[in-house]
């Protein structure tokens, strides 16, 4: 696998510096160095004298490091600046994994065409995640979760009629 070693975006020096010192010690070099951009909260720089540093972990402790990464993986496009907010990271935690990803996944045990579907959108996630396509990817998952939430309506229901009953 290749190495990927992560800048921020406005110290481009880092992109000469690191590999050098890594070079003098011996060691092998990144294959691809890729700056990321800046995080501010509630649309304002983080700082120490602002007072509105943000701890992730206490955000890990609070909501489950999943919850966290996927957070960051949806709302900040890798190389993009991004925002962090209390309000924002509740609505798309409550409304993307706790409703939307959180389906039975036992059902795709059965079915080939639900699970043919899952397996393009899996194979499309993975094609994203290598392109670090990051934020696409989680729209991905949606899609799977999406999907999968509709198999088990479909499951424990049946299909509704036009009427509004289910056959």
């Amino acid at each position: 696998m290749d190495a990927l070693h992560r800048v921020l975006n406005d110290l481009p020096v880092q992109q000469f510096y690191w590999p050098a010192m890594l070079m003098s010690a011996g060691l092998s070099v990144p294959d691809t160095v890729f700056g990321h951009g800046f995080l501010t909260k509630d649309g304002m720089k983080m700082g120490k004298s602002l007072g509105n540093t943000l701890e992730p972990k206490d955000l890990v402790e609070r909501y489950g490091a999943d919850a966290v990464r996927y957070f960051f993986l949806r709302e900040v496009e890798f190389g993009n600046d991004g925002d962090y907010s209390a309000e924002r990271f509740i609505n798309i935690v409550n409304g993307h994994l706790a409703n939307t990803i959180a389906f039975d996944s036992l059902a795709a045990t059965d079915g080939s065409l639900f699970r043919d579907n899952i397996e393009n959108l899996v194979d499309n996630a993975q094609h994203q995640y290598k392109n670090l396509l990051l934020s696409s990817t989680c729209e991905t998952v949606l899609e799977i979760g999406n999907l999968g939430n509709l198999y088990v309506d479909e499951q424990a229901h049946g299909p509704v009629s036009s009427k509004g009953s289910h056959k």
